[in-house]
């Protein structure tokens, strides 16, 4: 009789630590899905992953290492982001590094001259020209420009037909990057 009350006791004894191992690995899983937070006493500033961004092109805005932006957000090997986290830049950077820097814009006939000048970094700037008569015109992408740290870049780009007769425009270029936005109004000489 004690030899199956036994076996009984075993059975129920396996199949409890059995249950109690999956319910810890389920937990375990379930707390890994959930992204890592930084405490928030740490961060400087919050910035949201877009497609294409990459923890060293996200702290090469802020003036920081790509290991101190994994490190405040825990990010383990592979490193890899997600469009929408919400990332923790820490304290020893800032707000975004780039340098104010100058555009200057002339349209003339069926074209448009982009100027820029004094960044800090190299940047990718996305151009898009407006029509002024209409506060909520379209905006055109017209281009992008390269524009390498401490030089001056000149870009030449093509009016869309729709802005050819237009004698006032909106040129604005958007870094690509930081999202930073230079907005100039140019009359155009037609």
């Amino acid at each position: 009789m004690n030899t199956i009350f036994n076996r009984l006791s075993n059975k129920r004894l396996l199949r409890l630590g059995s249950m109690a191992l999956t319910a810890m690995l389920a937990l375990a899983m379930l707390a890994a899905a959930f992204p890592q937070t930084a405490q928030a006493a740490t961060c400087s500033a919050y910035y949201t992953v877009k497609s294409g961004d990459t923890t060293n092109m996200i702290a090469h805005t802020y003036g920081l290492t790509w290991k101190q932006i994994a490190m405040a957000n825990n990010i383990k090997s592979p490193y890899k982001l997600k469009v929408g986290q919400t990332l923790c830049i820490p304290a020893q950077g800032g707000t975004a590094a780039v340098q104010p820097g100058k555009m200057t814009a002339i349209a003339n006939g069926n074209g448009l001259r982009v100027n820029m000048s004094n960044f800090d970094r190299r940047y990718i700037w996305i151009v898009k020209v407006k029509d002024t008569r209409t506060p909520l015109g379209t905006d055109y992408k017209v281009g992008q420009m390269v524009v390498p740290g401490k030089t001056t870049v000149s870009g030449f780009f093509n009016l869309p037909q729709a802005l050819r007769k237009t004698p006032f425009l909106t040129v604005c270029v958007k870094n690509s990057t930081t999202d930073q936005k230079i907005c100039q109004q140019i009359a155009h000489k037609m």
